[in-house]
This record gives structure tokens, sequence and C-alpha cells, in this order.
């Protein structure tokens, strides 16, 4: 009984105090991410930074890439206004708590040192451009990441086979491997892998009965 007594003291003790402060915290977030956001705008202010472009000069290579449609990751300053764009929406995730949409990542942008000054059509090829910069960069990392998967079971399926005939294996499953796209490849590599154990037990028994493979 007595231990009873002390935990609900204990419990009486800390959990208004800890109340109070869990609701301290939600009025003050808004406050707290709001200071947030803005002091991420002022850090990563890219006119800050010494040795970056200056700012008029990547706004005209990007007005002039929306007007001739050609893609921003082509161009000089491609990398840097890619690395701005992405701080941006960065900062105005946090100034909104949530993923902004178009007109908030805008006026964020318009924000930004070097992109000061953007107009609207601009923003728009800029963001489009980043976007597709994005998914060809995931892609390559998928096509990168199925190769060394299949790689990963063509070499473990030539474990299965005798030491004399692994080579010869390796060089006729690679160059199927390459005609084919990344996913095919992979199952391939997956069936390959599935009847490796077969196809090394029937090679064991030629060569240990002095047959020819």
């Amino acid at each position: 009984m007595t231990e009873v007594v002390i935990v609900a003291g204990i419990v009486a003790a800390v959990v208004p105090p800890l109340a109070y402060m869990v609701a301290r915290y939600e009025k003050m977030f808004p406050v707290v991410r709001l200071m947030m956001a803005a002091a991420f705008a002022f850090l990563d202010a890219p006119q800050a930074a010494p040795g970056r472009r200056h700012a008029s000069s990547v706004v005209r290579s990007l007005e002039s890439a929306a007007a001739r449609r050609k893609d921003v990751a082509e161009l000089s300053v491609g990398p840097v206004a890619f690395e701005c764009f992405d701080r941006a929406l960065h900062v105005a995730k946090l100034l909104h708590g949530r993923q902004p949409d178009a007109h908030e990542l805008y006026d964020q942008i318009r924000l930004m040192g070097l992109l000061r000054g953007l107009s609207g059509e601009g923003f728009d090829w800029l963001m489009k451009c980043r976007m597709v910069a994005l998914a060809r960069e995931a892609n390559e990392a998928l096509v990168a990441k199925s190769s060394r998967t299949v790689q990963r079971r063509v070499n473990l399926a030539l474990r299965f086979l005798p030491r004399g005939e692994r080579e010869r294996y390796r060089e006729e499953w690679e160059a199927e491997v390459q005609d084919l796209p990344p996913a095919a490849a992979a199952r391939f590599a997956c069936v390959l892998l599935l009847l490796a154990p077969r196809s090394g037990l029937i090679l064991w028994i030629r060569k240990l009965f002095g047959r020819l493979a």
C-alpha cells in the first residue's frame, strides 16, 4: 500500500508540470518555427557566401533559359540555381510546417539572394527543370541499385558451379544481362540464382564422371 501511495505522489508531482510544459510548447511552436525559418533563410542567403555568382547574372540566365525552354541543368548556373531552390523549399517547409504550394515557394524564392527578382515564368521553368532533374537522379540511383543487385545475384549463382566453369558462365550471363533493361536484368539474375543449384549439381556430376560440360 505504501508503494502505491509513493507512486501516486510521484505521478501527481510530475504530470502537472509536464502537461504545462507541453501546453506552453504547443502555443510557442508556431513562433519557434517562424524563428527557425528566419534563421535558416539568413544563414542560407547565398549572397553572403564568398565566391558566389552575382544575383543578376543568375536571374538573367534563368530568364533566358525559360524563354528558350533550355534545361537549367545544362546551364553553368544550374547547380547554384538548384541549390537555392532546394534551400528555399527547405525553409518554406519549416515556415509552413508542411509541403508548400507553388505560391508559397515562389514567395520564399524571391527572398533568396541569388534569385531575388526572378519572374513567375522563370520560377515555373526552374521548378519544372528541378523536378525533372530529381526524377533523373532517382532513376539513375534506381538503375545503379538494380545493377548492383544483378551483379550480386550473378556472383552468388556462380558459387554453385564448379570452379573451372565459373568464368565461362560469368561471361555468358553478363553478356546476356547487358542486353536487357534493368528490370528484366534483375528478373533474369533472379532466375539464374534459383536454377544455379540444379545447374551446378549437373555440372559437378558430369565432371565427376569425366563428361564434357
